[in-house]
């Protein structure tokens, strides 16, 4: 859950910061600490709990390929998935 929520800060200091240097540093941090999170929760217990996070946290990773520049059509779909 912090990984999500320092992901989630991440991606939105990236909207804020579009296409700047700084955009992509977080858009990069927020991918990371999505990543992480979802590795994390490979291990975890299948409940309802964790399902619903893992789910919230792919669409997030999606987002993230959808915000950056040129926007990773692919890459999101395959998170979505």
């Amino acid at each position: 859950v912090e990984l999500k929520d320092a992901g989630n800060l991440a991606f939105k200091r990236a909207q804020v910061l579009r296409r700047t240097t700084a955009g992509k540093q977080y858009l990069s941090d927020a991918k990371a600490c999505y990543i992480e999170a979802i590795t994390l929760m490979g291990s975890a217990p299948a409940d309802e709990a964790s399902l619903s996070l893992v789910c919230t946290l792919h669409s997030n990773l999606a987002a993230v390929f959808l915000l950056s520049d040129p926007p990773k059509y692919q890459e999101a779909r395959a998170a979505a998935e």
